[in-house]
């Protein structure tokens, strides 16, 4: 059987992959001949992050995020000739879910949605800039066509994108997103230690000491109780996590409700309908015998046709003093611009120009004396013990975690105080602690200083899909 092969045509693979062809090569010294183009693989061959439906394809990119190629170019591949089986009919659309989803323009004529009637479906009215206006006029209320039809603008006066804190701790991730500009709306944690703080940091923004599951049905309302709108722009998730860790080895008392809380946070989202999500987790979760959970996870975004990437980042590259690693995952609601995975700001050898690493010395310097919870003779190590000393102008060596990673101070003469733990652990030394088991507060949080980097990226990028155009002149208060 003979098939006539050329650019945009699309052909079935012998090894059960498609190819959308965009160029034919000949090789004009052995007249061997190859097919360059973009790859598509059957959604079930993604350990079910997608949804599986019959003759359902995802276009699979393979890209080096430093290469400075776009991924249709950097992602093309090459097979030979006489790989292909037949020619295929395959039609883009942004109708369903794909990890990261087709804008409009890229579709196949007739198969595409609007990305702003794709948005409003999924939560409504979007106001450009942030949904939080002190002085709310007409102009910044978005219909749904709005951001084909408007250009640039500016924020009015104390407009700022609202940020939602689910399983929020101590406040780690909202500290980050109050440095980086939002406008904290609410938080909500089952520990009732971490509300205390949480709150006593915040106190304009709802604190809600409650389950997940409790949460969601707040939102919802009921016949005795009205609905509580606890839609926000950026939603930030950090369940649990500590049954996927690696240094989890021993089963524990609060891993079913661990697990479980992994799964909540589909609930949570669908109540808060942000534009944004992130979510915060140990890198464990990518282990193989948990590649399924983690297959779950992205599962929950994708049936809501969110789209979404993910990275584990060494969080010392994005300002913290201590050698951490962590999953990041960053979701775009159906319509909405995927923002990118922050770059690096920080490196060990300054390489390209970016900021050495935050040693341990560095940030112990900028504690005042007089900071709560920092009394150095207090943690002095009994009977005039001491351990090995270490190098302070290095990052710390160990992860802290919430007994403190076995970690200590340089002098190797007492123990770090909380203050120095939570400075260690990215909070500014102002940020507020308060009842019980506050150094499991500090180390079960997002580092702030992760967090501004993380969320300040994100409103970037969200800015400029907006069209919005900062005022430097204008002074936000939280």
């Amino acid at each position: 059987m003979q098939i006539c092969l050329r650019p945009r045509k699309n052909v079935e693979l012998s090894d059960g992959d498609f190819l959308h062809i965009t160029d034919i090569i000949r090789n004009s010294k052995t007249d061997q001949v190859k097919l360059r183009g973009l790859r598509y693989q059957r959604c079930h061959s993604m350990n079910a992050m997608l949804e599986k439906k019959l003759n359902e394809l995802c276009l699979f990119y393979e890209i080096d995020l430093d290469d400075p190629r776009k991924p249709p170019e950097q992602g093309a591949v090459e097979v030979s000739i006489d790989k292909v089986k037949a020619l295929r009919n395959i039609r883009r659309t942004n109708q369903k879910r794909t990890l990261e989803i087709f804008k409009e323009d890229e579709t196949t004529s007739g198969y595409g949605v609007s990305d702003d009637l794709r948005r409003f479906q999924w939560r409504g009215e979007t106001i450009m800039g942030g949904s939080y206006q002190p002085a709310v006029t007409e102009q910044n209320f978005s219909s749904p066509d709005y951001r084909s039809s408007h250009g640039s603008a500016t924020r009015s006066v104390g407009q700022m994108l609202t940020f939602g804190d689910a399983f929020c701790g101590a406040g780690g991730a909202t500290r980050g997103a109050v440095m980086a500009g939002f406008k904290v709306k609410w938080g909500f944690d089952f520990w009732e230690h971490a509300c205390t703080t949480w709150k006593t940091n915040f106190r304009n923004a709802a604190c809600y000491h409650m389950a997940s599951e409790k949460f969601v049905s707040m939102a919802h309302g009921s016949k005795d109780c009205a609905s509580v709108d606890v839609k926000v722009d950026v939603l930030h998730l950090s369940p649990p996590c500590q049954y996927f860790s690696p240094a989890h080895t021993v089963n524990g008392a609060d891993d079913e409700m661990n697990t479980a809380s992994l799964y909540a946070v589909l609930e949570v989202v669908k109540v808060a309908k942000p534009r944004v999500v992130t979510l915060e987790q140990t890198f464990g979760l990518l282990a193989a015998r948990f590649r399924w959970y983690f297959a779950s996870l992205i599962h929950m975004f994708t049936a809501l046709q969110f789209s979404v990437r993910w990275a584990v980042v060494p969080l010392a590259k994005w300002g913290l003093p201590q050698r951490r690693y962590r999953l990041i995952i960053i979701a775009a609601c159906p319509g909405e611009i995927l923002p990118k995975m922050p770059i690096p700001t920080h490196s060990d050898n300054e390489e390209d120009g970016l900021k050495p690493f935050v040693t341990v010395n560095q940030t112990l310097s900028k504690i005042p004396h007089n900071a709560p919870d920092h009394d150095p003779e207090r943690f002095r190590f009994a009977d005039g013990r001491s351990m090995r000393p270490w190098n302070g102008d290095k990052i710390l060596p160990r992860t802290m975690t919430t007994s403190g990673g076995q970690n200590y101070h340089p002098s190797g003469t007492r123990d770090f105080t909380l203050r120095e733990y939570a400075c260690l652990q990215g909070f500014p030394p102002n940020h507020v602690f308060l009842g019980c088991g506050v150094k499991k507060q500090i180390g079960n949080a997002v580092p702030p200083c992760v967090a501004k980097v993380l969320f300040g990226s994100i409103k970037r990028d969200l800015d400029e899909a907006d069209g919005i155009v900062e005022d430097h002149e204008s002074i936000l208060i939280d």
